[in-house]
């Protein structure tokens, strides 16, 4: 019998249909209408997939509506909500799960609904149910943030078990505060159904949390939880989102961060949340893409049960480091005193506007099989271009990488490539490294390597206009 996998979308799934008005940005918050798209990956070589996507609107446990697919051997397949494909649901505000015969990684992607000069997105994973948990961490949140610009977190927690939650609770620690600046909680969550928080206004929005930047933990009672947040200034110009994690580690690695990297174009960024209540010493090495051996060791420490923000680009403690300027590469965060865990999420910014975070992961999380469910190459409007970045954490063995594409019709595309140890290989689909996949290509990708690896894959609307359609999320390390 094969594996039954269920994958929990519901965390901020927003459609809203081609066939209606779009909402205008809420100009507090940032966030646009979205419209959701979905990519299943189906990891069963001998088993075709039947997977059905079960949608809740926001705060109901009642089923809304659900849809089958059909995914071949090895494949994957594409569904943009936001078009006919999402004609099943009324327009509205959902939760989801895909439920599968098969072993299945799931991939949402949000997107602006066309608003006239936004053209903005965001990625995160669906989650299995064996990475849920009553206790779940989300390492940079934000309410009414960074003076003018006006940050802003929307924060969606799904009942990802069969009972009822009878009680789930989310604590806000301040950068730097080991003591909760706020504390909300809701009772009854229904199997299925999600819980949203607006950071930028109304209820969530209190006096305690005006300028927060910080931290959150998440925690439940009666089942377990799925977390995402996503994340935008008040003028709606950059979408930004990840995963909540269940654990932490002591050594965490952020496989994409840039210093004034292209002419100044790029910056980037680390946050992260101390799981333990003594302070932590911490060092971060910086190491540039291809390179073995750090460039740069930042030391410092995390108080307990805080957040600790990094801020890379100009005005931040890296200005006085000449090596820093122009990089781009790698970051490992090490602790190196103590036994607390930490967890963390990296981003970066463009000048133009671009904009992507994705979890940092722990070393006890590499893997020699490395999935990412959605890699694209001149495809659709635009067209989009796909990245990938992945690390040889191994300190001392060379990686032998054998890097496969399937696209959704099946079609494979396989080479190999050797990477040194603690290095990073950046490869852009769109340039000539992809040339091999031609046009109009949209599938997944899968990296077999002889030593563990961690990587993220992005991809970007490379269209004129484009403001920031820069969509980030790490691989699947099954």
């Amino acid at each position: 019998m094969k594996k039954h996998n269920q994958a929990l979308l519901a965390t901020i799934v927003v459609f809203a249909l081609l066939a209606i008005p779009f909402r205008q940005v809420n100009a507090q918050s940032g966030v646009p209408a979205l419209c959701s798209g979905y990519q299943f990956q189906n990891l069963d070589s001998t088993t075709a997939s039947t997977t059905v996507l079960q949608a809740y609107a926001m705060g109901s446990g009642t089923l809304s509506g659900s849809k089958t697919y059909n995914i071949g051997l090895s494949s994957s397949t594409s569904d943009y909500l936001g078009g006919s494909g999402g004609s099943f649901l009324s327009p509205g505000s959902y939760s989801a799960v895909a439920s599968s015969n098969t072993q299945l990684n799931a991939l949402v992607n949000q997107v602006d609904c066309g608003t006239v000069g936004l053209n903005v997105g965001a990625s995160y994973s669906g989650l299995s149910s064996t990475q849920v948990a009553n206790t779940v961490y989300l390492a940079f949140v934000m309410s009414r943030a960074f003076g003018a610009q006006n940050w802003n977190s929307v924060i969606s927690i799904q009942n990802a078990g069969s009972a009822t939650a009878t009680s789930v609770q989310i604590q806000f620690f301040r950068s730097g505060q080991s003591t909760p600046a706020e504390t909300f909680s809701t009772t009854n969550l229904a199997a299925g159904a999600a819980w949203y928080l607006d950071l930028s206004q109304g209820t969530y929005a209190t006096a305690n949390l005006a300028g927060f930047s910080g931290a959150a933990v998440v925690t439940s009672t009666g089942a377990p939880v799925a977390v995402v947040t996503m994340y935008a200034p008040g003028d709606g110009s950059r979408l930004l989102a990840y995963n909540g994690v269940t654990a932490g580690g002591q050594t965490l690695y952020a496989t994409q961060v840039s210093r004034n990297y292209a002419a100044g174009v790029y910056q980037g960024g680390l946050s992260l949340f101390n799981l333990g209540a003594t302070s932590t010493p911490i060092a971060i090495d910086f190491y540039p893409a291809g390179a073995s051996t750090p460039i740069y060791t930042k030391t410092d420490s995390v108080a307990g049960s805080s957040a600790y923000i990094l801020y890379m680009g100009p005005g931040g403690p890296l200005d006085s480091v000449p090596a820093m300027n122009g990089f781009n590469g790698s970051a490992v965060v090490r602790v190196t005193g103590g036994s607390n865990n930490l967890v963390g999420i990296f981003n970066l910014n463009s000048a133009a506007g671009a904009a992507g975070a994705a979890n940092m992961v722990s070393v006890t999380q590499a893997t020699t099989t490395l999935r990412f469910p959605q890699i694209v190459r001149s495809f659709g409007t635009g067209p989009y271009e796909s990245g990938w970045q992945v690390v040889n954490t191994s300190g001392s063995t060379t990686a032998n990488l054998t890097i496969r594409y399937v696209k959704s019709d099946g079609t494979v595309s396989q080479s190999n490539q050797s990477l040194a140890p603690n290095t990073a290989l950046s490869v852009y689909v769109g340039g000539t490294a992809g040339a091999a996949l031609g046009t109009g290509w949209n599938g997944s990708l899968t990296i077999t390597s002889n030593t563990p690896i961690v990587g993220q894959a992005n991809f970007v609307n490379v269209g004129a206009g484009a403001k920031d359609s820069l969509l980030i999320y790490n691989g699947f390390n099954n």
